[in-house]
């Protein structure tokens, strides 16, 4: 029944009962005095609503060594039902069980008794339904300590609801810190991580307030706080000259970029001019640079075409605004073939019969790290001078008789 104070008729709170009433004994004083044995009361306390129905079973137990006789009567309060009492005959050992049936109308607490008698005397069991605890538990503080600016740092926590009852909970933040899910529930004994985002627009000292409403509890305000910090970033060299590169070979070279700030750099390398084919290949193209920390970056280049001279212009850029520029330059030649002489002299050859051929030879020289095709032209099959070997494949640093 609900307890009010304008309602003399509802004032009993347990365990005080009304007039000629007793005070509700101990179980074991229960089982001393009368023989009898069962809880010393029940009591619903989170998940009921009102509208609801809820029951409970009330058990009763002979734990003496004779048999008895007991009757029980029915709680004053209408939101408290039981059935219709009859007496009970329990001989030793033996139990019953009682339901109570308990319907509430409004949100608050319910006290009552079921009151027992035996030839003995007469005993109480209270009965009430407590309103469920509401309790939600928010961190007082975060901190994000040192970002880079235009970046976003990430920071989680938990909140969690220690209460009995469902709670609903949403976020309302100031920039630059979001926090999500910006609304939620939480079941009774559950927790949720949010994830908190700070983004600096500019190098100095943020401190916000997050508010965290539980329309069931009360609104919590969270302190969270960051350092925006601009990264510097500065590469080991900002020209590369490969030089001479014979076409088709991939030729790399390495340049370190170095951060000297407090907060991590982000970087990305990108091409200022995209007229023509890149033959500059990076790797990485993009990371992340530690606080006081180094990141090798490595060049190719791989000419295709024999003669080109290329001078390329690239920006390694971050977030925040911090730009370095790198020029790679590098020229693409062909591969290097010699012949061992200029000039074959077969001196005087004898016209007689049957005719004889005189040989003389000279070498074609790779001095490349490639294979290379050669060709000798002007040589006529059928004439005076016959070549054998006009053409054919070079290996990388090898020379061929011909």
């Amino acid at each position: 029944m609900p307890a009010g104070p304008e309602d003399p008729a509802l004032s009993r709170s347990a365990p005080l009962l009304s007039s000629g009433a007793k005070t509700p004994l101990t179980k074991d004083q229960r089982i001393r005095r009368f023989g009898v044995s069962c809880v010393d009361g029940l009591e619903w306390r989170a998940g009921w609503e009102p509208g609801g129905e809820y029951t409970k079973q009330l058990v009763i137990k002979n734990v003496s060594t004779k048999a008895m006789k007991i009757s029980y009567k029915l709680p004053d309060s209408k939101y408290f039902s039981m059935a219709f009492p009859e007496p009970i005959q329990l001989t030793p050992g033996l139990s019953k069980s009682l339901q109570v049936i308990f319907r509430p109308v409004l949100l608050e607490a319910y006290d009552d008794f079921v009151t027992f008698f035996t030839e003995k005397g007469s005993f109480v069991v209270p009965i009430r339904a407590a309103i469920p605890c509401i309790h939600s538990k928010v961190p007082e503080q975060v901190d994000f300590g040192f970002c880079p600016v235009q970046e976003s740092g990430v920071k989680t926590f938990t909140i969690s609801n220690d209460g009995e009852a469902p709670v609903s909970f949403s976020w309302s933040c100031e920039p630059p810190f979001t926090v999500s899910p910006t609304s939620g529930s939480m079941a009774p004994g559950t927790s949720a991580t949010m994830t908190a985002r700070f983004t600096p627009t500019d190098a100095c000292v943020y401190v916000a307030r997050a508010i965290c409403n539980v329309p069931e509890h009360t609104m919590h305000t969270v302190k969270i706080g960051g350092i925006g910090k601009y990264p510097f970033l500065s590469a080991s060299c900002e020209r590369l000259d490969f030089g001479q590169v014979l076409s088709g070979t991939n030729v790399a070279k390495q340049f370190k970029l170095v951060n000297r700030s407090l907060v991590y750099a982000r970087f990305s390398i990108s091409r200022r001019d995209s007229d023509v084919g890149a033959v500059f290949a990076f790797s990485p193209t993009s990371g992340i640079v530690p606080p006081d920390g180094e990141q090798n970056v490595t060049i190719h280049f791989n000419p295709q075409v024999t003669g080109t001279y290329t001078n390329d212009h690239y920006i390694i850029k971050t977030p925040g605004g911090n730009g370095i520029p790198l020029e790679c330059v590098g020229e693409a030649v062909g591969p290097q073939i010699e012949l061992s002489k200029s000039l074959v002299n077969f001196g005087d050859v004898p016209i007689e019969l049957p005719r004889r051929s005189v040989h003389r030879t000279f070498e074609v020289i790779n001095h490349s790290d490639l294979p290379t095709w050669y060709q000798l032209y002007d040589c006529e099959p059928n004439g005076v001078f016959r070549v054998q070997g006009v053409s054919g494949m070079l290996p990388p640093r090898v020379a061929v008789h011909v």
